[in-house]
């Protein structure tokens, strides 16, 4: 980056900008987004990264974030000069350093989309410097159990998850999220900084899905003492589906063909057509089970995701046909889209951070017809 570069975006950063709109994955473009989102180009294994990789001597990702004489370091205009607590962060604690950037103002970033939007408090989520109690992670009975994070008083925070320099993270995948940076609409394959080996979790997992999920909610996973819904995990499969490699639906239907590809992308549109990779078509399950999915349970995300409608099981389940996926604006700007919100694992508009509710959800792969 050139030098003259770095210096305009480090005064966007650090002078002028709302606080969200430094790391814009909204719909709307701030004025001084161009400088902001210039820092945000670097790529490391050919997928973009943010300022959280693609390190070197000539690189100057560091200050972005960290400040080495923090008395002078300013966030935005009007806020007091201060001494950060930890790491020369801006802030006084990880979590409010990370939403420096990603504090969902306006309906972009992690959290806040869903209250920006006037919907209220979210339906389930992540609490972040609030609790260190995991549901479903004692392994033996399925309840809950205690660890100790590293967030404020030991609670759960950001980087018991993410790894915000990108190090030792899972394999990247396309996530579902649609993501909106220099005026143009993208999906990309990234790692999410999601670590291999999350906080009190015992066994890494090098790819997203069940085993992931699994490193804390240990009593959620198939396999184990704890009865429990069954997932496709490494207990019980040698080589179980992942968030990059699923049977879905072959097409949006009625059809009962399943291919083997990955769950992730939605379809987008601003001013163009973009093609629909996953999109719905994960979440569907035909009865009885194609030759793709025999030998395969679901896996944590064909039930935990975004909000959304999925489509339907004909009554005897020998077909489904998948609701169009659509976002037209990032961040539930639009409240046709589907899904209209894409926060999740961070904030969903559900219970328990389910793509449907009650009945619905379970008959996505039980026809009701066929129940006993």
């Amino acid at each position: 980056m050139a030098p003259a570069l770095l210096a305009a975006c480090l005064f966007v950063l650090m002078l002028g900008v709302t606080p969200a709109h430094a790391y814009n994955e909204g719909g709307s473009v701030d004025p001084a987004l161009t400088g902001c989102t210039s820092c945000h180009n670097g790529t490391a294994n050919g997928f973009r990264q943010g300022p959280h990789a693609d390190y070197s001597t000539t690189s100057n990702n560091c200050a972005l974030c960290h400040a080495v004489h923090p008395k002078n370091y300013h966030i935005k205009s009007g806020e007091p000069t201060f001494t950060p607590g930890i790491m020369l962060l801006p802030k006084a604690t990880v979590k409010a350093s990370c939403e420096v950037c990603h504090d969902g103002t306006g309906g972009a970033g992690v959290y806040g989309s869903i209250a920006a939007r006037g919907l209220g408090s979210p339906g389930a989520q992540h609490r972040i410097d609030v609790t260190n109690v995991v549901p479903g992670g004692d392994a033996a009975t399925g309840g809950s159990a205690v660890a100790t994070f590293g967030g404020v008083a030991n609670n759960l925070s950001c980087d018991d998850c993410h790894n915000p320099h990108n190090g030792g993270t899972v394999n990247p995948f396309i996530s579902g999220r649609v993501r909106n940076a220099l005026l143009f609409a993208y999906r990309v394959a990234s790692s999410s900084l999601l670590k291999r080996l999350p906080t009190s979790a015992t066994t890494p997992s090098a790819d997203y899905g069940s085993d992931w999920c699994g490193g804390c909610h240990k009593g959620r996973l198939s396999g184990g003492p704890a009865p429990n819904h069954p997932v496709d995990s490494k207990l019980v499969t040698i080589t179980p589906f992942t968030y990059t490699r699923v049977a879905i639906l072959a097409t949006n239907g009625p059809t009962a063909s399943t291919v083997t590809t990955f769950m992730g992308g939605e379809q987008m549109e601003l001013g163009n057509s973009y093609p629909t990779n996953g999109g719905n078509r994960g979440f569907l399950m035909p009865f009885p089970r194609t030759a793709q999915q025999n030998g395969h349970n679901p896996i944590c995300q064909q039930c935990h995701a975004d909000s959304r409608s999925v489509g339907t099981l004909a009554s005897d389940g020998s077909t489904a046909r998948a609701t169009t996926s659509v976002v037209s604006v990032v961040d539930g700007g639009a409240p046709t889209d589907n899904p209209r919100f894409q926060g999740f694992p961070h904030e969903t508009q559900n219970v328990l951070m389910l793509v449907e509710n009650d009945d619905d959800l379970c008959a996505n792969c039980h026809p009701i017809a066929i129940l006993p």
